[in-house]
This record gives structure tokens, sequence and C-alpha cells, in this order.
């Protein structure tokens, strides 16, 4: 059984989406650290966005960029480790985004 049965977690649509404003409980640092955090996730977000849309002209991108993506990625997930619990709508958003960079770099290529 998966942690989120066994924790009995609400399904997606009740599940938090905001960083800030939640229960005291579902953060992992003080209160007096929070925005600090959240302004580090809100930039870590906006420079992949940025770096996306910069890539978005091309039709495949390198390994190299591949690898930039998984990185930021990484990056954003790390940050959001480090505010908060489980479960939370972002977690579910940015490892789905990790999971698919991964797929696409190590999956078999058919030719």
């Amino acid at each position: 059984e998966c942690v989120a049965c066994q924790q009995k977690w609400p399904t997606m649509d009740q599940i938090s989406s905001q960083l800030d404003g939640m229960h005291p409980k579902a953060y992992k640092m003080p209160q007096n650290k929070l925005q600090n955090q959240v302004k580090r996730i809100l930039r870590s977000e906006e420079k992949y966005q940025a770096y996306c849309k910069e890539q978005s002209h091309k039709e495949a991108h390198s390994e190299e960029e591949r690898e930039t993506i998984q990185k930021m990625i990484s990056a954003i997930l790390n940050e959001h480790w480090k505010l908060l619990h489980r479960p939370h709508q972002s977690f579910i958003y940015w490892e789905n985004q990790l999971h698919k960079i991964l797929l696409h770099a190590h999956s078999a290529k058919v030719e």
C-alpha cells in the first residue's frame, strides 16, 4: 500500500495548491522563515519558465538542455521539500514534470 493510501490523503482537488497561508503544521520550518523560502521557490519556478520559453521554438532538445531542465525541476522540488510536508499539489505537479523529462531522456527511441 502506498503512503498516500496509508495516510488517507485527500484527492487532488482537495489538496492545497497555495504555498502560504496554510496551517503551521503543513510547513517544515518556522513561520518567520516561510516568506523567504516561498520567494526562493517562486524564483526557481520563474527561472524554469523563462528557460522553457527560451527553448520553446526548438522541435527537439539536446541532451544538455534536457539535463538543464532536469536539474532545474530537481532544484524546484528540493525547495518545496524544504518548505512543505506532503501532500501538496506542487509536489504532484513537479514530480510529474520530473518523471516526464526522465522518461524522455531514458526511454528507448524508435527511429
